[in-house]
């Protein structure tokens, strides 16, 4: 799992797989490798913030995944989600403010921290205008407004695109197995 920062200079990663998976940063260029955490614990699939000063990231320090922040420079740690249940997979931040999370039985959630405080209150399904999606797989246009989503719902998964500010979806790959 990696994440490009915003001005594209670096790239943080997780080393997936190993018993305690830890978090680096680095240069795009494969220089100044910087291990940000390592505890113990499982963390992974970092995310970097709009602005570029913190990294999200899921770990399960707790017993289930929930969502964590550290500075980009590595040091304290704050927890963004607790005691979900949910098992907490992928994040994307939609804004400065926003986060979308996939959970562990496939429904997104939003998550907005600075809002809710930390706990299962401050995630809540995306209206979406068709319904709810099952998803994994999602990402989003630089500024976030529009989403990709992988509707996993059928036998023949497909790609819909969602834009927030309009609350328009539009499926734009489907149909394509025999």
């Amino acid at each position: 799992n990696f994440s490009f920062s915003p001005d594209g200079q670096q790239i943080a990663f997780d080393t997936f797989g190993e018993p305690a998976e830890e978090l680096w940063i680095m240069d795009i260029n494969g220089s100044r490798p910087r291990r940000i955490l390592s505890d113990g614990y499982r963390n992974r699939a970092p995310a970097w913030s709009p602005d570029g000063r913190s990294i999200v990231f899921f770990s399960d320090r707790t017993g289930s995944y929930e969502v964590w922040k550290v500075n980009a420079d590595g040091g304290e740690m704050e927890a963004l989600s607790l005691n979900t249940g949910l098992s907490l997979q992928k994040s994307i931040w939609l804004d400065a403010k926003t986060l979308l999370v996939s959970t562990g039985n496939g429904n997104p959630a939003l998550l907005e921290p600075a809002r809710h405080p930390v706990g299962k209150s401050g995630l809540k399904e995306p209206a979406f205008p068709d319904g709810p999606i099952f998803t994994y797989v999602f990402s989003s246009t630089k500024d976030g407004r529009v989403l990709g989503l992988r509707d996993m719902t059928t036998r023949d998964p497909s790609i819909i695109l969602w834009d927030s500010g309009t609350n328009k979806m539009h499926r734009v790959v489907g149909g394509m197995n025999p």
